[in-house]
């Protein structure tokens, strides 16, 4: 008998968290001044509504702007940290 060794959600969800805290500590390492823009992982998780989802990635897509070119070589150096359009939105 062969035991399916595809994750089950929790544990993909389990590992995914673990790549969102690599990321965000690398991200810190990386480019300080940018991550210190980012809000602490709690306020984060705490997203419950839509128009605080809204509000927050309004913020992030400001942040990317502004610093473009810097996370763009940052997300180059990280493939690991890529998501496809469609597959992340907090709302």
């Amino acid at each position: 008998m062969k035991l399916c060794s595809r994750p089950t959600t929790t544990q993909s969800r389990v590992k995914n968290l673990l790549l969102v805290q690599k990321g965000l500590e690398d991200l810190q390492r990386e480019l300080p001044l940018i991550a210190k823009e980012l809000p602490p992982w709690k306020i984060i998780a705490s997203l419950e509504n839509t128009e605080r989802a809204k509000s927050y990635q309004a913020k992030l897509e400001g942040l990317y702007l502004s610093n473009k070119d810097v996370l763009d070589q940052f997300w180059q150096r990280h493939p690991e940290y890529a998501v496809a359009d469609g597959d992340f939105n907090l709302s």
